[in-house]
Order: structure tokens, then C-alpha cells, then sequence
């Protein structure tokens, strides 16, 4: 067990002091390939909490844990999947705000996604989305439903489906910058 089972328990703070363990997750699958996933989402955990140690008032700052009843009513809710990832960041922190590198994100609570994609008709203006928060202004922060993909895209409030820009290749890569 060793090092590698302390990391999969450790707490780490991340703004918040709550304990973070891959192990019980909703949903979570089992394994070598489960446990390699768990190891790098700690990584990724480990330098975001190593960045809030340079006191950046303005980096951003993760809520602590979505409760599992919110995930569940969310899971439940939901048309499609949301990627596993993007359901692992729900489970370790619900939402958050601040800069992301040079971008800013505020990222929505579980038990408000759903409120807010039907607030802004996202089923009727863009029905292959699901969004996930904002730059604070006039874009989204958004899924691609219709299918397996896990790129996030910045999509306009006021727009078309066609003017989504896709702005990292998955949920973890949106959050990375923070760390770099």
C-alpha cells in the first residue's frame, strides 16, 4: 500500500479542509485504470492546493463537496451524462470562481445546474449543450451532450449554436492552467 494508499486518503485542504478520497465516489469504477485516474486527479489536487499557498486573492476558489443527494438528483435529472471528470470536480467541490490563468470561471453548484440551463432555454437554443458556469459576463461554460465528448466550450449567452469555440479538451484541462 505505501505512499500510493496514503495519497488516495489523504485530506487535502483545497480551500475547504474536507478530506479528499477516490475511494466511494459515485459511480466510481474499480481497478488499475480507476486507481491510475484517482492518482493523477490527486496530482492535480495537490498543485491546485500547492497554488492557494501564494495567497493570489483572485485565483480560484473551489466550495466544498457537493452533498451525494445533489448529485444523484443531478445524475437523475440530466438528458445525458455529464464526463466523469467534470462529476469528480461535483464530488470534491461544488463549483467555484476566480481566474483560471488569464480567464476567469465561475462554475455552478450541483443543485443549480439544472435550474440554470432551463432558466436559459439551453434545450431550446442550444439543444446539444449543458452548461456548466460562466466567464461572469456574456459567455457559458458548456458540454456537448449529443455525444461521448468531453471538451469543454465557451458558448455565448446570446449567440448560436455554431459559435461555440471549444476552449479545452476536457474539464481537468480547463482547470490546469491554475497550476502552471
Amino acid at each position: 500500500m505505501g505512499l500510493a494508499n496514503d495519497l488516495m486518503t489523504a485530506p487535502l485542504a483545497m480551500g475547504t479542509g474536507a478530506p479528499v478520497s477516490c475511494i466511494g465516489r459515485v459511480g466510481a469504477p474499480h481497478g488499475v485504470l480507476s486507481e491510475i485516474a484517482c492518482f493523477r486527479q490527486l496530482t492535480v489536487d495537490l498543485l491546485y492546493n500547492l497554488r492557494l499557498m501564494t495567497l493570489d486573492p483572485q485565483a480560484f476558489r473551489r466550495n466544498p463537496p457537493a452533498t451525494k443527494e445533489a448529485l444523484q438528483s443531478l445524475i437523475a435529472a440530466l438528458p445525458k451524462s455529464l464526463p466523469d471528470d467534470y462529476i469528480a470536480f461535483l464530488e470534491r467541490s461544488n463549483g467555484g470562481e476566480g481566474f483560471v490563468g488569464e480567464r476567469y470561471v465561475s462554475l455552478w453548484k450541483a443543485e443549480e445546474l439544472i435550474t440554470r440551463n432551463s432558466g436559459y432555454k439551453v434545450t431550446e437554443f442550444f439543444p446539444n449543450f449543458f452548461f456548466i458556469g460562466s466567464d461572469g459576463g456574456g459567455e457559458a461554460y458548456a458540454f456537448d451532450i449529443s455525444g461521448h465528448d468531453v471538451t469543454v466550450f465557451e458558448v455565448p449567452f446570446i449567440g448560436m449554436p455554431s459559435d461555440a469555440s471549444a476552449i479545452a479538451d476536457s474539464f481537468d484541462a480547463l482547470l490546469l492552467p491554475q497550476i502552471s
